[in-house]
């Protein structure tokens, strides 16, 4: 800014003078004024152009005044000059801006002489240059009252411009060798910085410094390639790169400086790491692109780059300055200088400074302002290395502290890392249950549909049939809906099941029974699918003593009732061959081994290797309709409740075309127990017979519910009572004229009450009522344990389920299941 308003009382001091003195100035240097005229596509020579008339040229409104990228070619001339009596011997024309491509300049010294012509630009080598300066010098030997003309004719491919001085040789090389002076002051400043800051990266290794030295090598190199310093002294001949080279050193400090404002005006814990190359990157590409180009367009794009962003990197400091991050205040203090500068230069390159009429030499404010810029973010950084130092300081000195406490550390490091890896191996197993789940409810969504759609089918036609007074087909149809509900029932209550058991919620209930009773009763219950299936189910006990084993009992029975369906569902359908499934129960010691056999189909040996088999939803040639072929979730279960069962093992062993063995071990008993007297009929048909004529009380505040059990309790004869809450019960119990035999209650009822509540509030009126707890939701560990002495059932049941239930409650008994429906 200083430089600014110095050139501009330059500027004021040079508009107060009216005409041009007959003498030079007392440092021997005059800037000369005079006109201009533009070629309209005609070239014109010497001769044409002295021959037209004043009124053909304009007045040129300072020497130093920028005329645009204008690639026509401009005629100057220069006010008549009379040398005065200082003013003898050899005098110096100047061309101030060495950026010209081609000038012809013609002197002429008196009016009957003859014009000399000097044929100079920057494309032509540097000695071929009259005087070795930057700047285009001859010389003119002028004696005193000698009249001097100048005329010039310039084409460029740049900015044209065309300040003319006349000098005292004596005070040109002075300003010469001043000029040299703060140039190699310059040069050195920027240098030095440049190889210290060269060190420094070379040791720390950050690309910031990269950054900073790239863009200081850069800006110096643009700077000293304006000048002309750089085609002077570093490649004078190379007339092409001379041009070339501004464009490629705009483009590399626009990209460099943009890429060091991201690293240093962000917080190093949170700077970006990936994509801060990225504007160094994109310079580079624009800098090979721009060479495609004609040569104004690619000055002009070069300085648009620089300007968009000098005006990026300002606006990445201002947020984080607001924030007060001391680095960016830092970075927009000693910024501001380069961004005025660039910015002015700017302008005066493109020749919007001509409209303002000033002699300000716009040149000097980004050399200045770099090099203070250089200053100050050197100072910057320094400050940063050294806080840097410090940290590592500090470091060092906590390192030294851990290390003294190492030993008695180690062995808690070794837990919290053996600790970490158990966390890492329990989220890797919990994300993938949650794909597994996300898995197991889309097909279980999609085996469900079918049975859904069976029932949609049928029930629009049994309304109709109905009113028809088509019987025969209503029935059909109704019995076409039940089968695919009890479809569905039965896959529902498979999927609650597993859910169940993968919940957490529940455990096995350890008790010592008899084996051989249980497994005829399981053999029982699946004659009805074996005998429709064409398929024997054989089962000799071993002769002797009993044998009694330790587990859950409704665990067990599930378990091979799901294995012997499967050897029934995968029977051969090889003809002339009779399906068997043969169970042989074998006592060894501590274990008693239970293998169910079967020719059906068989396994691969890869689906056994890989363990698919106990994967929920997996179906391995099905031979069942769609309507009765499950969701393929029985060996899924099988395996879930063989993990609940301590010391239980389960092995297979298949050959496909040949059948296959599951082998189960189960632990043996190792005292002789006192079992209840529990027959063996609890869910045999009996057993719905038996509920007729019993008394139920039942608690449940779904309606819809309610009102079909109570549907259910009207058909087989079961008398009851049908409360919804709590309230209503503690209203209506009172008026009961006999003691109910059952208690059925939803688990979760109305105001937040539970079937603790209906227990006890039974318990206050009539004692040792059984209860039947008919439930939903998956019930936790404390909640069965305050259930302890009820029966449990999971919805949904089928209704000759719940009959069997409320008959085995009624008569004192154990529920057969406290899990749900089989």
């Amino acid at each position: 800014m200083l430089v600014l308003v110095c050139g501009a009382a330059s500027a004021q001091g040079n508009r107060a003078t009216p005409a041009l003195s007959a003498e030079l100035a007392v440092d021997g240097h005059r800037m000369l004024q005079g006109d201009y005229l533009v070629e309209d596509g005609v070239p014109l020579s010497l001769s044409d152009v002295t021959a037209l008339p004043g009124s053909a040229w304009k007045r040129r409104p300072w020497s130093s005044a920028s005329y645009g990228f204008a690639t026509a070619p401009h005629w100057f001339r220069s006010d008549p000059f009379t040398a005065g009596s200082n003013g003898a011997g050899t005098l110096l024309i100047e061309v101030g801006y060495p950026l010209l491509d081609h000038l012809d300049l013609y002197v002429r010294v008196n009016a009957a002489a003859s014009w000399t012509r000097w044929s100079l630009g920057d494309k032509q080598a540097f000695e071929q240059r009259p005087h070795n300066a930057p700047s285009f010098v001859v010389p003119v030997v002028v004696q005193p009252g000698d009249k001097v003309e100048i005329l010039a004719r310039v084409q460029t491919e740049g900015a044209m411009r065309f300040p003319l001085n006349m000098w005292q040789p004596q005070q040109f090389e002075s300003a010469e060798h001043l000029s040299l002076l703060v140039n190699g002051i310059y040069v050195g400043l920027m240098g030095g910085i440049f190889f210290y800051h060269l060190i420094i990266f070379l040791i720390v290794r950050e690309r910031i410094y990269l950054y900073y030295i790239g863009w200081i090598l850069a800006t110096s190199g643009f700077i000293l390639s304006y000048n002309g310093i750089a085609f002077q002294y570093l490649w004078p001949q190379a007339t092409v790169w001379n041009d070339w080279s501004r464009i490629v050193f705009l483009f590399l400090a626009a990209g460099l400086l943009t890429s060091f404002t991201i690293q240093f005006v962000s917080n190093p814990a949170t700077a970006p790491r990936r994509w801060h190359a990225a504007p160094v990157l994109l310079a580079v590409a624009l800098a090979v692109g721009a060479s495609w180009l004609p040569f104004p367009q690619a000055v002009r794009v070069a300085l648009l780059v620089q300007f968009v962003g000098t005006l990026v990197c300002f606006g990445l400091a201002i947020g984080p300055a607001r924030a007060g991050h001391i680095y960016a205040r830092v970075f927009l203090v000693t910024f501001s200088g380069v961004l005025i500068g660039a910015a002015l230069h700017a302008l005066d390159m493109l020749g919007v400074t001509a409209y303002f009429a000033t002699s300000i030499n716009f040149e000097v404010a980004p050399q200045v302002g770099s090099a203070f810029s250089v200053l100050l973010f050197s100072l910057a950084l320094a400050h940063r290395l050294l806080e840097e130092r410090c940290q590592r300081s500090i470091a060092t000195e906590l390192a030294q502290t851990n290390a003294t406490l190492a030993a008695s550390m180690r062995v808690a490091q070794e837990r919290t890392e053996f600790q970490l890896k158990i966390k890492d191996r329990l989220r890797t197993d919990a994300e993938r249950r949650n794909q597994d789940k996300s898995r197991f409810l889309a097909d279980a969504i999609h085996d469900l549909r079918q049975p859904l759609q069976v029932i949609g089918n049928a029930l629009d036609p049994i309304g109709e049939a109905i009113q028809a007074g088509r019987t025969v087909n209503a029935l059909s149809l109704v019995q076409m809906a039940t089968r695919a509900a009890d479809n569905m029932r039965s896959q529902l209550a498979a999927i609650l099941d597993l859910s169940r058991l993968e919940s957490g919620f529940v455990r096995a209930q350890l008790s010592d029974f008899e084996l051989v009773s249980l497994i005829r009763d399981t053999v029982e219950q699946t004659r009805g699918i074996a005998h429709a299936s064409g398929t024997s189910v054989e089962f000799d006990p071993p002769l002797g003593k009993p044998v009694f084993v330790r587990s859950d009992r409704h665990f067990l029975q599930r378990i091979l009732l799901n294995l012997i369906s499967n050897g029934i569902k995968y029977r051969s359908a090889e003809g002339g061959r009779c399906s068997h499934v043969r169970l042989l129960l074998t006592v060894h010691g501590r274990f008693t081994r239970l293998a169910i056999q079967d020719n059906g189909l068989g396994i691969s040996e890869e689906a056994l290797r890989s363990d698919i088999i106990f994967k929920p939803f997996f179906q391995l040639n099905n031979r069942h309709a769609e309507t009765d072929k499950g969701v393929g979730l029985g060996l899924s279960i099988v395996s879930a409740m063989l993990d609940l069962l301590d010391s239980h093992q389960l092995s297979v062993q298949s050959e496909v075309g040949v059948g296959s063995t599951f082998t189960l071990e189960i632990p043996a008993s190792v005292i002789a127990p006192v079992f209840e007297a529990i027959p063996l009929d609890d869910f045999m048909a009996g057993g719905v017979e038996a509920a007729r004529g019993k008394y139920v009380v039942l608690l449940e505040d779904d309606e819809l519910v309610r009102a079909s059990l109570a549907a259910v309790f009207d058909v087989h004869g079961v008398l009851y009572e049908a409360w919804g809450s709590i309230e209503e019960m503690r209203q209506q119990l009172p008026f009961t004229e006999r003691a109910p035999d059952v208690l059925l209650s939803d688990y979760r009822l109305p105001d937040g009450k539970t079937a603790l509540d209906a227990i006890k509030l039974m318990r206050a009126h009539w004692s040792d009522v059984p209860t039947l707890i008919l439930t939903g939701e998956s019930l936790n560990s404390y909640a069965v344990e305050s259930l302890r002495g009820a029966a449990i059932c999971y919805k949904p049941v089928a209704p000759l389920d719940l009959l069997r239930r409320i008959a085995a409650s009624a008569m004192r008994m154990a529920a057969p299941s406290n899990f749900g429906g089989l």
